[in-house]
């Protein structure tokens, strides 16, 4: 807009300076018929000749504002131009920022792809090496376990060695306690350490072993629970594992009162009385010991 003005007032300056050439030639004009009016002895002729110069002012006045025009509307023509190139400009100065940022979009498109890419690699890289360390671990482990092995069975006594042999030969032949075991194998004439090697190396369910023990009680003799569980107790088993014992024998206590009074009349007399009171001191409860008086024939 500022260009267009100024082309305007550019314009406005040279139509004023063509006014001005316009009225002096015409003044002049004037002049010059006057003295050729008083000069001249033909009229005619000089009307003429004046007719011709108003002709001919009238036709330089004319080009003169045909040329103010065509550069008038030039100068227009130019500025709309102008204002075409300014608004192409424009234009391309947008597309090209479009393009612009079109490009860092895509560009940080591409940067996310591509560390959220390395990421991933580092994570799975992180996750080999955190597998392989584990497995390194775990061999470490099992190298150290068997190393500990291999050391403990270097430094086992010979005396120990033959505690352990023994302690298993003992425990297919009958059923042992731990403290049991023990006494046995220094009984045997094994040091104490070596008897408790043995014992602790045997592998042995104290448990199970009291249960075999019950029953093999069982086998030569009859036992109430109670005085079952405290022969079981000493014999050197902890009275968890004697109850454990006594419960996996599957007796009947009815029949073993029974079989309890045919020993006790074997070797003595009894009354019924003291009979039923002998099987109560035993452990029997009072209607097991009418049971087994009762079995007896009394």
């Amino acid at each position: 807009m500022e260009k267009l003005k100024k082309h305007l007032n550019a314009g406005n300056i040279i139509v004023a300076i063509a006014a001005i050439i316009v009225v002096a030639v015409i003044l002049l004009n004037n002049d010059f018929l006057k003295s050729t009016t008083n000069v001249a002895s033909s009229p005619s002729s000089n009307i003429s000749e004046t007719s011709n110069v108003t002709v001919d002012d009238n036709s330089i006045i004319s080009n003169f504002l045909g040329d103010a025009d065509s550069t008038t509307s030039k100068n227009d023509n130019d500025d709309s131009t102008s204002t075409n190139n300014d608004n192409s400009n424009i234009s391309k100065s947008s597309n090209n920022s479009s393009s612009s940022n079109s490009k860092k979009k895509s560009s940080n498109t591409n940067s996310k792809s591509s560390s959220s890419s390395s990421s991933k690699k580092t994570n799975s890289k992180t996750s080999t090496s955190d597998s392989k360390k584990n497995a390194s671990s775990s061999n470490t482990k099992e190298d150290n376990s068997k190393d500990t092995s291999k050391s403990t069975e270097s430094s086992t006594s010979l005396g120990e060695k033959n505690a352990l042999q023994r302690a298993k030969t003992y425990l297919d032949t009958s059923a042992f306690s731990y403290q049991g075991l023990i006494d046995q194998l220094e009984f045997e004439g094994f040091s104490s350490k070596e008897a408790k090697y043995g014992a602790d190396k045997c592998k042995a369910n104290w448990n199970e072993q009291a249960a075999k023990k019950a029953k093999e009680y069982l086998k030569f003799s009859a036992f109430s629970k109670s005085g079952l569980i405290k022969q079981l107790e000493f014999e050197g088993f902890t009275s968890a594992q004697a109850k454990y014992g006594v419960s996996k024998c599957n007796a009947n206590w009815n029949e073993q009162a029974a079989k309890k009074a045919k020993e006790y009349l074997k070797f003595s007399a009894f009354s019924k009385s003291g009979l039923i009171e002998q099987l109560e001191f035993e452990g029997f409860t009072s209607a097991q010991a009418k049971y087994g008086v009762a079995a007896v024939g009394y």
